[in-house]
C-alpha cells in the first residue's frame, strides 16, 4: 500500500478532529468552564499533529512534487498555488494561535478565546473546502 493515500485519509481525518477541539475549546473558555484548559491543549496538540501529517503529506504528494520543480509554474494553477502558499501560510498562523490560546487560559481567558476564536478562523479559510469532506 501507498504512503500517500494513508496520509491523505489521516490528515482528512484529524481536520475534523482539530475543528471539534477547537470548538469545543472555544465553548469551554466562552463559559469560563474549568475544563478549559484540558480543551485548549487538546486543539493546540491536535492542530500540531496535523502539521506533522501535512509535512509528511507534503513531501509524499504527487500533485506538489512537479510543482516544486517550477514554481512559477505552480503559481498559476490556482490548486497548487493554494498548497503551495496560503494553506501553509495560514495553518501556521492558526497553529500559533492555538499555542498561544493554551498558553493564556490560566492567565487571561478572555485572550485565550480570541486567539482560539482567531485560530479557528484562520483554520476554516485554510481548509480546501472544494475536495472531498471525508476521505477514508
Amino acid at each position: 500500500m501507498e504512503l500517500y493515500p494513508l496520509l491523505l485519509s489521516l490528515h482528512n481525518l484529524v481536520r475534523w478532529l482539530v475543528l471539534l477541539s477547537g470548538l469545543l475549546s472555544l465553548y469551554a473558555l466562552w463559559r469560563g468552564l474549568p475544563t478549559a484548559r484540558v480543551y485548549a491543549s487538546g486543539f493546540a496538540h491536535a492542530f500540531t499533529f496535523q502539521l506533522l501529517l501535512g509535512l509528511l503529506l507534503q513531501w509524499q504528494s504527487p500533485l506538489l512534487a512537479p510543482a516544486y520543480q517550477n514554481l512559477a509554474l505552480a503559481r498559476e494553477s490556482r490548486e497548487l498555488s493554494f498548497f503551495l502558499m496560503e494553506h501553509w501560510v495560514g495553518m501556521l498562523l492558526a497553529l500559533g494561535l492555538a499555542h498561544a490560546a493554551r498558553a493564556q487560559v490560566g492567565k487571561n481567558p478572555r485572550r485565550a478565546l480570541g486567539f482560539t476564536l482567531a485560530a479557528l478562523a484562520l483554520t476554516l479559510l485554510s481548509i480546501p473546502w472544494w475536495r472531498p469532506l471525508l476521505r477514508v
